[in-house]
């Protein structure tokens, strides 16, 4: 389904199940079969036709940052991941310096680069 700049697969609601409360919660499936049908768009390369799709996506996701069940939880973030992948830069360059306070003036560098783009860094700021 497309609606404006989303779009989205889903599973058809069976005949008099319309008054159905549940219907209007996100539907599992649709999460799942959306996220497998961007996981196709992305393997064939076509990573511009994905971002309507992991517009939808990423609207359904809950306040926790999953969907409704574990199971289109993990292939939704897998999909969303893989989306990251392809339209990551790989030339990152940036130096983040944070300059504080604590009794005396400190400073903290933390460098991202190609090699440490994927991964956390943190600094522990102590409070006096």
């Amino acid at each position: 389904m497309v609606s404006g700049d989303v779009k989205w697969w889903k599973k058809p609601v069976p005949e008099g199940d319309e008054k159905n409360p549940w219907h209007s919660l996100p539907n599992g499936v649709s999460v799942e079969m959306t996220a497998y049908a961007m996981l196709t768009y992305l393997e064939r390369g076509l990573v511009s036709d994905s971002l309507p799709i992991m517009k939808w996506l990423v609207s359904q996701r809950n306040e926790d940052g999953g969907f409704a069940s574990t199971q289109d939880t993990v292939i939704g973030i897998y999909a969303l991941a893989k989306l990251a992948e392809k339209i990551s830069s790989t030339n990152v360059n940036v130096q983040v310096n944070f300059n504080y306070n604590a009794g005396s003036s400190a400073q903290t560098t933390i460098n991202i680069n190609p090699t440490k783009s994927m991964i956390l860094q943190k600094n522990e700021v102590r409070v006096l």
